[in-house]
């Protein structure tokens, strides 16, 4: 494996955002060419030392931020973003001053993140306090495959009142990789799923991987097209609908 691929991780940035931003500004800079295949997750995980999720995770996020691409059966391979001219000289203004760093006025639709101002730091770091105090180190080392152990207790008392098992609680990453966990549990090939539209970019990629044929459904203001729903569900065997009822934040 070429040293280009190899990644100097920095503690405070996930390892997976690490590697994919190493490998777009790679890609980026043809030092990997377009429609180069990229390391098999096996190989990566192997050579940088890391877990196969970190990988897969890694490759999902390239793929949706436009700079991979994979073929069934046979891998992950590079992919150059391109931005059409038009709309390049249309925004230029607003790359300018993106790129400036003068972003006070600008609105970030892609972080799926609450802005700084309104983030409760104060409660935020009274809570970290109250666990470290509490439960130690412990707090910061995993210990079960299933997340926390404590942190599950405490979402089954405050969401469930402990009425279901424990061990039907499982604490993820983020949204990617819960979609990913879920399709694999539900979704076999040529399974058929309806999705919003638009919808997580992630969940599609996700859909895909599995090989499920997938119906889109046009958003309106109080929802889906019901009608259109209905029509889906009448002419095909439909296994499960994935919808995002939280202002379309996955």
């Amino acid at each position: 494996m070429r040293d280009i691929y190899n990644v100097i991780f920095q503690e405070e940035i996930p390892k997976y955002v690490q590697i994919s931003n190493h490998i777009k500004k790679l890609i980026e800079s043809k030092n990997i060419e377009d429609g180069e295949k990229l390391p098999t997750i096996r190989e990566y995980t192997k050579y940088l030392g890391v877990n196969k999720v970190t990988i897969i995770n890694a490759y999902n996020k390239l793929q949706n931020d436009g700079f991979a691409y994979q073929k069934v059966g046979s891998g992950t391979y590079a992919k150059v973003k391109e931005i059409r001219p038009s709309f390049s000289k249309e925004y230029s203004r607003v790359f300018r001053k993106l790129s400036s760093g003068n972003t006070k006025d600008a609105i970030d639709f892609a972080g799926e993140t609450n802005n700084e101002v309104v983030f409760p730091i104060d409660e935020f770091k009274s809570i970290i306090n109250k666990v470290l105090d509490r439960d130690g180190a412990e707090a910061l080392i995993s210990q079960n495959a299933l997340g926390y152990e404590n942190l599950r207790y405490t979402i089954n008392e405050v969401f469930w009142d402990n009425s279901i098992d424990n061990e039907n609680i499982l604490i993820v990453s983020g949204a990617q990789q819960g979609i990913d966990i879920a399709s694999k549990a539900i979704l076999n090939i040529n399974d058929n799923v309806i999705v919003e539209k638009p919808t997580y970019g992630g969940a599609l990629s996700v859909f895909k991987w599995r090989r499920a044929n997938i119906f889109e459904v046009e958003m309106e203001k109080d929802g889906v097209n019901l009608e259109d729903f209905e029509e889906i569900l009448k002419k095909n065997r439909i296994r499960c609908f994935y919808t995002m009822s939280y202002f379309q934040n996955p």
